[in-house]
């Protein structure tokens, strides 16, 4: 309603917490808006070049902290017809880098078909990982497409690490 310009619209409780946003500093005011409801206009002022692509809720481990609850008994993945459809539609739009995310990637099956795919149609790709999967083999795959690795670390003692991931 705000972005819209269609502050007529709204409640009481809306511009009492508007203002609450404003005076902490989290919310301003601009001078014109660039959304008006039109996703083209949007591309144009504001450039989006990376994207997070969450190609799973599986994983093989628990961590505590997990906000998907992910785990080994989740089976949701995304298809290979529809992350190319995830990847070209993020192509079209300006993004050139995507880092897949879970869950835990590497459970994938079809993931080096992901990796090849993208690949071809990104600058960078990068996978954010818990390293317990990765083989020679995947390393090698890696290290041939130019993948980017980020691992999750949570202590460099076994025993916390594992208190953490259980």
């Amino acid at each position: 309603k705000v972005i819209t310009g269609s502050q007529a619209c709204l409640t009481t409780n809306e511009i009492d917490k508007l203002r609450t946003l404003l005076q902490a500093g989290i919310l301003f005011e601009a001078d014109t808006a660039i959304y008006n409801g039109n996703i083209e206009n949007l591309k144009r002022h504001i450039s989006v070049d990376f994207a997070w692509v969450e190609v799973t809720n599986q994983c093989n481990m628990q961590c505590v902290h997990c906000y998907d609850e992910a785990c080994a008994a989740n089976k949701s993945y995304l298809s290979f017809d529809d992350f190319r459809y995830v990847v070209n539609e993020l192509r079209d739009l300006g993004v050139n880098s995507i880092q897949l995310i879970g869950g835990e990637p590497l459970i994938i099956k079809n993931l080096k078909e992901m990796v090849k795919y993208a690949s071809e149609e990104m600058a960078s790709v990068a996978i954010f990982t818990n390293a317990s999967l990765i083989t020679e083999d995947l390393a090698r795959f890696f290290k041939e497409y130019k993948v980017k690795i980020a691992i999750s670390v949570y202590s460099y003692n076994e025993c916390d690490h594992d208190a953490v991931t259980k």
